[in-house]
């Protein structure tokens, strides 16, 4: 976990039951969270704290998220 800022990102056409904030997915594509009414993002490019910009599939493969 940690702070993040967002720097691209763009709404899905997925569907989720997930509750807004919840992770849905995370891959190569980007980490995908849910929204209100069911709707997702994927977050594409995104910097932690303390590090440079990058993509967030770069991200993913020193940092695992694991999606329940």
């Amino acid at each position: 976990g940690g702070d993040f800022k967002v720097h691209a990102a763009s709404y899905t056409e997925n569907t989720t039951t997930k509750l807004p904030g919840e992770i849905v997915s995370a891959g190569k594509q980007g980490i995908e969270i849910a929204c209100a009414d069911g709707a997702t993002v994927m977050i594409t490019e995104l910097q932690a704290a303390g590090k440079k910009r990058m993509k967030a599939s770069d991200y993913l493969l020193g940092h695992p998220i694991k999606v329940d």
